[in-house]
Order: structure tokens, then sequence, then C-alpha cells
């Protein structure tokens, strides 16, 4: 099964980029995160554990 959505949000690109960046937020993408740890390398690059 294939689905698409469509939100439109009005703000600036990078305020949004900030908010999704912010691990503090994750809760809010990502519905039933339990926790959020960073293991190592350069957060929200790749290889970033």
């Amino acid at each position: 099964m294939k689905y698409t959505c469509e939100l439109i949000v009005n703000l600036p690109r990078q305020r949004m980029i900030e908010l999704f960046d912010n691990p503090d937020n994750m809760h809010k993408w990502q519905p039933g995160l339990v926790s959020f740890e960073h293991l190592s390398g350069e957060s929200g690059q790749p290889g970033a554990k």
C-alpha cells in the first residue's frame, strides 16, 4: 500500500529546519517515541548514530 500526505506549513523554510533538527522535538514528529540518545558522529549528518 502506498499513500501520500501533503501539509502546508506557514513558516519560513529555515525555521522548519530548526524545528526538525532539534532533538527535543522528536517526540512531536514520531508519536510513541520512548527515547533518543546521540551516540557518535555529528548530529544530523550522515553516519551519525
